[in-house]
């Protein structure tokens, strides 16, 4: 390549840059960051959630690609010292991610992923809603215990998606007791009545 072509790629880049400055815009039609809202940057980094109330019209995903990108500090990582790592193996089954940012300030999200994953740590599992029938509520409850799947469920009672796409919400919803009978059965339940006496 020739030097006049080095000059006439430098003399592009600089009016492409003119023209962005000019618009506000990047070429794929993005706004650029302003004075104040890099400014806002600076003084709240490394709080993201505080930065996405300030900052409304910018993702979370851009103001994180921009502090990691134009800010030097936010890509210095400090090791993980052994307390840290077990205060995050604590936490992390049942806390929310606003949560671990609180515990670990100046952590990033990149950060705490990539420690959940070198730790192998998953979160905890939650129950299923209740739904108002206490037979249902009893056998979801079961499933839940044995870790077996709404759809294996439907499988077990001989129905189609019937427990997977939860058929008894909704003004067309319905209980079928007698795919709800033969799956407590075949999980290992049983059912009894008891009559009050008067």
């Amino acid at each position: 390549m020739y030097l006049a072509d080095y000059s006439r790629h430098t003399n592009t880049a600089k009016r492409t840059r003119q023209r962005m400055e000019f618009l506000g815009r990047t070429l794929s039609g993005k706004k650029l960051w302003s004075d104040e809202e890099k400014s806002l940057c600076r003084q709240l980094h490394p709080d993201y959630k505080a930065l996405a109330k300030a900052l409304p019209h910018r993702s979370r995903s851009a103001i994180r690609n921009y502090c990691s990108t134009y800010m030097p500090e936010s890509r210095i990582q400090k090791s993980w010292t052994g307390q840290e790592q077990s205060r995050f193996r604590r936490a992390y089954p049942t806390a929310t991610w606003d949560e671990l940012y609180a515990a670990f300030p100046g952590r990033s999200y990149a950060s705490l992923e990539s420690m959940a994953k070198r730790l192998k740590l998953t979160k905890k599992r939650k129950g299923y809603l209740p739904t108002g029938d206490c037979l249902l509520d009893s056998l979801r409850g079961e499933c839940f215990r044995q870790n077996v799947s709404m759809s294996e469920l439907d499988a077990f009672a001989g129905r189609r998606h019937y427990f997977e796409n939860q058929c008894w919400r909704g003004k067309r919803g319905f209980y079928d007791y007698r795919a709800i009978v033969r799956a407590i059965y075949v999980m290992g339940g049983t059912l009894k009545i008891e009559w009050s006496e008067q």
